[in-house]
């Protein structure tokens, strides 16, 4: 009998130690519910995450076509901005100058001719030149009026020093004043004859 007693007393002992971590229907069904939500929560995240990567590689993609047409516009306007003829230093200038051939036509062509020949040239190597015409009257030593007549020179705005004339027959680089001499500004002056060319007007164009 004892031997019973104690068999029982240690089942409901053992009944207390189980039955307070076990949870009822009613918790079991809680928790069912909310572990349901959770995994739902987490694969709508889940849906989301990868419809965020795909519009992710969507954009990613017509970012770098847009690099690509950038990239390619850029090219372009570089392509067209080294057509482009600009302003030369002087340096620069000089250096064509020195290197230019222009003055080995013959002396039997109109001096024009030079002039376009020349601005050709440096058009072609990227330099912008201006065709210029200087109108002057040209005096005797006593001041009498022999003619009144246009020279043609080539004109180069360079970035550093200015307006830079070219007499393309004389192959340098000469001076233009409106209402001076040509022949003194330019040293060009015949001692004996002593003729004048007083320019009156100065017409710059582009090539």
């Amino acid at each position: 009998m004892k031997e019973k007693i104690a068999s029982m007393v240690l089942a409901v002992l053992l009944m207390g130690l189980v039955l307070p971590g076990c949870a009822s229907k009613t918790e079991l069904e809680e928790c069912k519910a909310l572990a349901a939500e959770r995994a739902a929560q987490t694969e709508k995240q889940a849906a989301r995450i990868d419809e965020l990567e795909v519009q992710i590689v969507a954009l990613n993609s017509t970012i770098e076509a847009k690099d690509a047409q950038i990239a390619e516009l850029q090219e372009e306007v570089a392509e067209l901005k080294s057509q482009v003829p600009q302003n030369p230093t002087y340096e620069e200038l000089i250096k064509f100058l020195e290197e230019d051939d222009t003055q080995r036509f013959k002396p039997s062509e109109p001096r024009y001719a030079w002039v376009y020949n020349l601005l050709k040239n440096a058009k072609e190597k990227g330099i912008k030149g201006h065709v210029v015409f200087a109108w002057a009257r040209v005096e005797d030593k006593n001041g009498r009026v022999i003619e009144r007549s246009y020279g043609t020179f080539a004109g180069f705005n360079t970035a550093d020093r200015g307006l830079v004339y070219v007499a393309v027959d004389l192959d340098r680089i000469v001076k233009l004043e409106k209402g001076k001499d040509y022949m003194e500004l330019n040293d060009l002056s015949p001692k004996k004859s002593g003729y004048r060319a007083i320019i009156l007007e100065i017409y710059n164009y582009d090539f």
